[in-house]
């Protein structure tokens, strides 16, 4: 069966639309006039082999793609349809299109440049059915252990998560969503983008970007990911998530050893048998500890909290998990939280307003965006105005980029 031109055609402007583009924008990518693109989704104008493969590679798709009778969705196209056709729905699509237009001047610049794609260097683990949410539970915390093995992070706090996932290839980016999505993962080209809620805690934004981590892992073989703490908080995928952040942000065994440091999480009698190798003798020996030194008490949360840069509820939750806390015990220290006492341990230990390494959480796409079309307009591989759009695309202000970041040129 022959394919026609018209399927050309269609297929051309589904993709621009999936792309979430408009004609003006794909004209200037291409250097022609908007008429142009209009003439060729209408069929009164051919489109090129050189302009077909520059489609081709603004709109995420292969060459190939534009000649099959049944035409695929983007991944942009379904992650944009999955969201509510609420007016909330549409300011995150809206958020959502301009954030996938500087990723998609980041990686034709890196081309511009001849750099290294930004091509994942994710590891496939076997990872089975979930059928349960135990299931979830365990694997979650199964694939946190390894991963965590496989990056040489023994127990230790993650300080710098988003620098950690960029060397593996992901791309992370602050998006302005509403407060019940916490993250979206999806796949653009070559890359994987886990975008997360601008407008959440910096714990709250490091426990999200670790949970679009685990979906970067396991999760995107069919389509993008959506994270929402409402409507998808039960779902299997969502629970494995959140295990595998808790245990990959918060070791179990780097919690235990935390505690221990501190002389607590041990029974009121710890006992040891000592063995004497060569006899057959052992001496028993038992210790007593008052019930004051073994509690674990608002300062040991507080500490913890900052040294995992995780939340307190969240740290609540892993002692409780790993029997250090009864159930009451973890209810009484999370009411002493919002307490004067609570909040003046949280400001001794400065674990409230834990800003210190809110840039390092998300070392801007804007910034890396603003310094590859720095160094491509001082090679003159784009022009002073390709830059100065590129400026604004990234948030910045034109004299403000200028001064910081030109000197070499004179633009104005």
């Amino acid at each position: 069966m022959n394919f026609s031109k018209k399927e050309l055609i269609n297929n051309l402007h589904q993709a621009r639309k999936n792309s979430g583009l408009s004609q003006n924008e794909v004209a200037a990518y291409l250097g022609i006039p908007r008429t142009a693109i209009s003439q060729i989704e209408t069929g009164n104008r051919d489109v090129s082999a050189l302009e077909l493969a520059k489609l081709a590679d603004l709109y995420g798709y292969k060459i190939s793609d534009f000649f099959t009778a049944k035409f695929q969705d983007s991944e942009i196209s379904v992650l944009l349809r999955a969201l509510p056709d609420t007016q909330e729905g549409e300011k995150t699509k809206a958020v959502i299109k301009e954030k996938v237009k500087l990723i998609r001047e980041i990686i034709n610049l890196r081309e511009l440049l001849e750099l290294k794609m930004l091509n994942p260097f994710l590891p496939q683990y076997p990872v089975k059915s979930l059928n349960t949410k135990w299931d979830a539970v365990l694997q979650g915390k199964e694939l946190a252990r390894q991963e965590r093995q496989r990056l040489g992070l023994g127990i230790a706090s993650v300080d710098e998560l988003t620098t950690l996932m960029e060397k593996e290839g992901l791309m992370v980016v602050k998006l302005n969503l509403p407060d019940d999505i916490s993250g979206i993962t999806f796949r653009f080209k070559n890359s994987i983008i886990c975008g997360v809620n601008s407008g959440h805690t910096y714990q709250r934004k490091r426990f999200s970007l670790a949970h679009e981590y685990c979906h970067a892992l396991c999760d995107l073989s069919l389509e993008p990911v959506i994270s929402s703490f409402i409507s998808k908080q039960k779902e299997l995928k969502e629970i494995r998530a959140n295990a595998f952040a808790a245990e990959f942000l918060m070791p179990q065994e780097g919690i235990k050893n935390f505690i221990s440091s501190l002389g607590k999480g041990y029974p009121s009698r710890p006992s040891e048998s000592v063995f004497c190798e060569g006899t057959e003798e052992e001496t028993f020996v038992e210790g007593r500890l008052s019930q004051k030194g073994r509690d674990i008490d608002l300062w040991d949360v507080n500490h913890l909290s900052r040294y995992f840069h995780v939340s307190k509820e969240s740290t609540l939750w892993q002692l409780f998990n790993l029997k250090l806390i009864t159930e009451e015990e973890r209810k009484g220290l999370f009411e002493q939280m919002d307490t004067n006492y609570g909040k003046q341990i949280a400001g001794l230990v400065g674990s409230e307003n834990c800003n210190r390494c809110e840039h390092e959480v998300f070392p801007s796409v804007c910034i890396h965006l603003v310094h590859l079309a720095s160094t491509a307009f001082n090679r003159d591989i784009i022009s002073k105005n390709k830059f100065l759009e590129l400026v604004r695309i990234a948030g910045f202000s034109e004299d403000e980029v200028i001064v910081t970041n030109l000197e070499r040129k004179t633009l104005l």
